[in-house]
């Protein structure tokens, strides 16, 4: 992608960062009972292979500092910091110790000191590889979708989550649930919001770059498959915010209404029904949400309750905002806040990044917390890390301004 060239262990630690980002996010690959790597029961597979990425990193940095950029300990600290403070004020609140803030640090520490030219080429083999498994996937379940045929590999993978046992059969490409009287595109990842919400965020980094129009096609496409209400928002901010020429609107407008027509059933319960019926947070009970209401006012959730409360059945909640704040306070979201909202600006500032796209994108990813808290994932650290940086090489007669864009790779720096 670069000009720069690259030693052995920047190629090591590059592979292996990208490596880690593809394991987490694909949750066929680590799944509790059954599929591929069942050993992984209880995440232990996936704890050794997060504790290995932190030891390599280690490692790598004594033999070859140079794949780290000094100048970027300035935001690796403070992130390390904001997430300590977070912990340590919830750890007795919490039930039992929270992997997740602990994960949190180690991926978003390594990831930050890389050197940004690193952390560019991560970005561009994640995405490249990227586009390639979602078009093979999203083949693979549609021609199921059609025939019932497909190249199954597990039958009855089990997946423990919040409203009970959810149950899989895993094909070469594909999770399809058998649970539920739908099965959406989810490829390998744990549910179709995982995959419609990082389709939305990359869409909107990967438009202005002409050297990714085949990823950003793909990737585009595939997420109408998710019906994921997520991606459809954030696709339609999209279109009335990017300045797309006509005939790339047409064409979006086809392939949703060609995706309208074949998946009705799917499209008009988990998208028309739950905005006519105002119920597009599904993330938590109403009942937690009039708890969480009560606490807010009563001024309860500063410093955060922890998991109390969280995870009571039908009553509760998985996932977003609410939950978050919950475990973890209004405090604690303004550090961590603060923190990314930091990094971002500061290298907006030093790459010039276009002011709109950047400030659109950054008002994206905070928008989309609302229902996905999950901003310490590698894959959303690998995106939202790298958007003001690629966005700072988009050269002023670019798309964004409704002209030809450049196509050549950007020159980074290596801090």
């Amino acid at each position: 992608m670069q000009s720069q060239t690259y030693n052995g262990y920047d190629k090591f630690l590059v592979g292996f960062t990208v490596f880690m980002t593809f394991w987490n996010f694909f949750t066929g690959f680590k799944f509790a009972f059954g599929g591929i790597l069942w050993l992984a029961t209880g995440g232990k597979i996936n704890l050794v292979f997060i504790y290995t990425f932190v030891l390599v990193a280690a490692g790598l940095l004594m033999l070859n500092p140079r794949s780290f950029s000094s100048s970027n300990v300035r935001f690796a600290i403070p992130y390390a910091a904001s997430y300590l403070i977070v912990y340590f004020i919830n750890y007795a609140r919490l039930s039992n110790f929270d992997n997740n803030l602990i994960i949190a640090i180690i991926n978003g520490c390594i990831f930050i000191l890389l050197r940004d030219d690193l952390k560019a080429r991560c970005f561009d083999i994640f995405v490249r590889s990227l586009a390639v498994i979602l078009l093979l996937s999203s083949i693979e379940y549609i021609i199921y979708f059609i025939t019932g045929w497909g190249i199954r590999l597990f039958h009855f993978v089990e997946r423990d989550a919040p409203t009970g046992v959810q149950v899989f059969d895993q094909f070469l490409l594909n999770l399809i649930s058998i649970t539920g009287d739908t099965y959406r595109f989810q490829c390998l990842c744990e549910e179709p919001g995982v995959v419609g919400t990082l389709c939305g965020f990359l869409i909107f980094v990967l438009r202005p770059l002409r050297r990714y129009r085949f990823q950003y096609a793909v990737i585009l496409t595939t997420g109408l498959l998710t019906f994921s209400m997520a991606y459809y928002v954030l696709l339609s901010i999209h279109i009335l915010t990017s300045g797309i020429k006509i005939r790339t609107i047409l064409l979006i407008l086809i392939l949703s209404a060609i995706t309208y027509v074949v998946f009705q059933d799917f499209f008009d319960k988990l998208i028309l029904e739950r905005i006519v019926t105002h119920r597009v947070d599904n993330r938590v009970t109403e009942t937690f949400s009039l708890r969480f209401t009560q606490s807010l006012y009563g001024g309860d959730l500063f410093f955060g309750k922890g998991e109390i409360g969280v995870m009571d059945q039908g009553s509760g909640g998985n996932a977003g905002m609410m939950v978050w704040i919950w475990k973890y306070g209004i405090f604690g979201l303004a550090m961590v806040f603060s923190v990314y909202a930091y990094y971002y600006f500061q290298k907006v500032r030093r790459y010039r990044s276009d002011p709109f796209l950047s400030l659109l994108f950054f008002a994206i990813f905070w928008g989309s917390f609302y229902q996905r808290e999950y901003i310490s994932n590698l894959d959303y650290i690998i995106v939202y890390f790298n958007a003001p940086i690629l966005l700072g090489h988009i050269t002023s007669t670019s798309e964004s301004t409704g002209c030809k864009a450049s196509s050549r790779p950007p020159q980074l720096p290596c801090a």
